[in-house]
C-alpha cells in the first residue's frame, strides 16, 4: 500500500516574498468568504504556515508571551488565540496590519 506524506506548504515557500504573497493572497480569498469562522481558520491556518516556513515560531511565541507549543495549536484551523498572538504572528513575520472597505454586496 503507497502512504503519502501530508502536503506541507512551508515547505515550499522558499523567500521573504513568496510568504508574504501567500499571505497576502490567502488573507484576500478569506475576506471573500462569507462564512466568518471559515476566514478566520484559513487566516490562522495560513498564519501558521508562514510563521513555520519563516521559522519564527519561538520568536513569535515570546513576543506574544506564550509558549511555543500553545502557539502552534493557536495557528491552526478552528483554534481561538488572543488577538495579541494573531498580532504578534503578523509582525513578527514583518508584515503590518490593515484595513481598507468592504465592496458592496449587490
Amino acid at each position: 500500500m503507497t502512504t503519502f506524506r501530508e502536503y506541507d506548504i512551508s515547505d515550499h515557500l522558499r523567500s521573504k516574498e513568496e510568504i508574504e504573497d501567500f499571505i497576502d493572497d490567502s488573507f484576500a480569498e478569506a475576506a471573500d468568504l462569507d462564512d466568518d469562522q471559515e476566514a478566520a481558520d484559513l487566516m490562522l491556518a495560513v498564519l501558521g504556515e508562514a510563521a513555520s516556513a519563516e521559522r519564527k515560531m519561538s520568536d513569535i511565541a515570546h513576543r506574544a508571551d506564550v509558549g511555543r507549543t500553545s502557539l502552534y495549536h493557536s495557528l491552526r484551523r478552528n483554534a481561538n488565540p488572543s488577538f495579541r498572538t494573531i498580532l504578534s504572528a503578523i509582525r513578527e513575520l514583518g508584515l503590518d496590519l490593515r484595513t481598507t472597505p468592504r465592496k458592496a454586496v449587490a
